[in-house]
């Protein structure tokens, strides 16, 4: 049985729709997203709360 590493284990359509909402405004660079995606990425899989995890001292 071949082992699919490269595969979305992820839900496109809703990825799709977080990046059209970027496009949309006109925001392509590291920014709100970026701070929403750390902030729950850190608290789902860190179980963690605490900014120190990820640095946003450029916002």
């Amino acid at each position: 049985m071949p082992i699919q590493v490269l595969k979305p284990k992820f839900h496109v359509e809703e990825c799709l729709a977080e990046i059209k909402e970027c496009f949309d405004i006109g925001w392509f660079g590291m920014g709100f997203k970026t701070v929403q995606f750390e902030d729950a990425w850190r608290e789902e899989y860190l179980n963690y709360r605490e900014e120190s995890v990820f640095r946003h001292d450029m916002f």
